[in-house]
């Protein structure tokens, strides 16, 4: 295995590339019932009760805190 094998393989996943892209923003995938959710984000600096951003796919999170980032 060469080294483009071994970092397509083993490299970040997506969520890991949008957390490190947004590093002001705490980012998660919601786990309901023993199934995965919506992905979630909150800026760190929020409190609980703030509203969060959520979208069912990481490419529609992206699109939110790209827009909210402005």
């Amino acid at each position: 295995m060469n080294d483009r094998d071994l970092l397509s393989t083993f490299g970040p996943s997506a969520a890991e590339v949008l957390q490190a892209a947004h590093p002001e923003w705490l980012i998660w995938r919601e786990i309901a019932d023993g199934t995965h959710g919506d992905w979630c984000a909150r800026p760190i600096e929020a409190s609980e009760d703030e509203p969060l951003l959520r979208h069912d796919d990481l490419d529609g999170l992206r699109a939110l805190l790209e827009a909210a980032d402005g």
